[in-house]
């Protein structure tokens, strides 16, 4: 009977890898935190776009922009880290953050256009009386609210961020499933043989993969809802969308079918 694949991080130092990022240094980011000053917020009035502007004076210290410099070798960034998060449950609310901005961004923007037409419309004689004029503010006011999107809805820029991350993926993980079959059909292959060979064609993308660790323990393969659980080592027993879409449900918390009913891959 073969050993199970080692679920912790055990495969590290069987593939011969010590991952070692440079740090942030944590000590300076309360630091940095404290330092915030309040926000500016302002409209930019372009040609094709309105863009809302919330800009956050800081003053990172020396030490955290080389260290930010340093990460971006990895393909780490601050930018990178603020896309992710917008995804998930702002703290203190039932929403996610990209739905608290957006509604806030999209509700600012209606006052200021319904603040603008008061103006014009109260502020100066107009033939029709004031109540009229006010009448009209009103339904003005009432045909420009922006109704609940639904639970259920996933916005078109997750959905768009989703799908060209799993297009991403779904390359890496066919070179992954080719290695893992190539080194299976070798006459001479241990099992142990398998995590090597694979870590030695995903190392190049290592970095591009926030949940590398799940292919190797285990977790991306347990994520796949099926009665047999498939193994790195049994490829015949998962197809490369398949790890695509575990790594993106493992990434953004969702649940696989969840994760496979936005993307709607084909396999």
């Amino acid at each position: 009977m073969q050993a199970e694949i080692s679920r912790t991080n055990d495969w590290q130092d069987e593939v011969g890898l010590v991952p070692r990022y440079p740090r942030l240094g944590l000590e300076n980011l309360e630091r940095l935190f404290q330092g915030l000053k309040e926000p500016t917020i302002s409209l930019r009035n372009r040609a094709d776009k309105i863009e809302i502007v919330i800009g956050l004076r800081s003053s990172l210290t020396s030490s955290q922009l080389n260290s930010l410099k340093r990460l971006e070798t990895h393909e780490l960034t601050i930018s990178q880290a603020f896309r992710d998060v917008l995804w998930g449950k702002l703290e203190g609310s039932r929403n996610n953050t990209w739905t608290v901005l957006s509604r806030t961004a999209i509700g600012a923007y209606r006052q200021a256009w319904l603040h603008l037409a008061t103006v014009t419309v109260l502020g100066h004689p107009h033939p029709e009386t004031t109540e009229d004029r006010k009448k009209l503010i009103c339904n003005l006011e009432k045909s420009t609210r922006v109704g609940d999107r639904g639970r259920n809805r996933v916005p078109y820029a997750e959905r768009y961020r989703l799908r060209k991350r799993y297009n991403a993926l779904r390359k890496i993980c066919t070179e992954i499933h080719g290695v893992a079959e190539k080194t299976v059909m070798t006459a001479s292959t241990r099992e142990a043989a398998v995590p090597k060979a694979v870590w030695k064609a995903v190392k190049p993308y290592s970095d591009l993969i926030c949940g590398v660790d799940s292919i190797f323990n285990g977790a991306a393969f347990r994520e796949m809802p099926y009665k047999r659980i498939p193994r790195l080592d049994q490829p015949k027993t998962w197809k490369p969308y398949q790890l695509a879409l575990a790594l993106i449900s493992i990434e953004t918390n969702r649940q696989f079918r969840t994760v496979q009913r936005i993307v709607a891959p084909r396999p």
